[in-house]
């Protein structure tokens, strides 16, 4: 059995893309789970981060037909990074994977993150290789997805990246699901 992976989805008005989001990633996680990579205690955590479209219902919906999500619903709009944070102050495993709901970051680099987290980095960032994607790509997402390419990086705490990522990387100390002597934290965003 593989170690417990919680994947945590940020959403705002993602009713367009929620149901694309659940079978990419639920078939991603139900991949990993029968080749032994993670647990299947392993989950996904969908954060809405006060929607006014219908993502909190499909949502709703998501976790009542399929028990490896769950949903994190907020009164308001707190902004992409309170949602993150809710989201990792909820997983209970040993590791942490950040993912926007539009899937321009391709969910195949998991399981790299995963073997680099596992080689005894404690925080794994991917970052776009190739130029950011025009708005209108954004609506042609299975189109571009195929040829998104990101960069692995390893321990970066550099503030060359924003800030939130030395916050970030020293946070892992304080997730409930923090395994002692394992680190547990893995990004998987670019910040457009």
């Amino acid at each position: 059995m593989g170690d417990v992976l919680y994947i945590v989805v940020p959403c705002y008005n993602e009713e367009a893309v929620l149901p694309e989001t659940q079978k990419e990633l639920g078939n991603k996680l139900e991949t990993m789970i029968t080749a032994g990579a993670v647990s299947e205690k392993s989950r996904i955590i969908f954060v809405d981060d006060g929607s006014s479209d219908s993502t909190n219902a499909l949502a709703h919906e998501i976790c009542s037909a399929d028990n490896r999500f769950r949903l994190i619903t907020f009164s308001r709009n707190f902004g992409h990074q309170c949602a993150i944070t809710a989201g990792m102050e909820r997983a209970f495993g040993q590791a942490v994977v950040v993912i926007d709901a539009d899937l321009q970051d391709p969910p195949e680099v998991i399981l790299e993150m995963l073997s680099r987290w596992r080689e005894g980095y404690q925080v794994v960032y991917g970052r776009r290789a190739e130029h950011k994607l025009s708005d209108k790509a954004h609506y042609f997402q299975p189109v571009f997805r195929p040829h998104a390419r990101l960069e692995i990086f390893v321990d970066i705490f550099a503030e060359s990246f924003a800030p939130e990522f030395a916050f970030r990387g020293n946070y892992y100390h304080k997730l409930p699901g923090y395994a002692s002597g394992k680190p547990c934290y893995l990004v998987g965003e670019t910040g457009h």
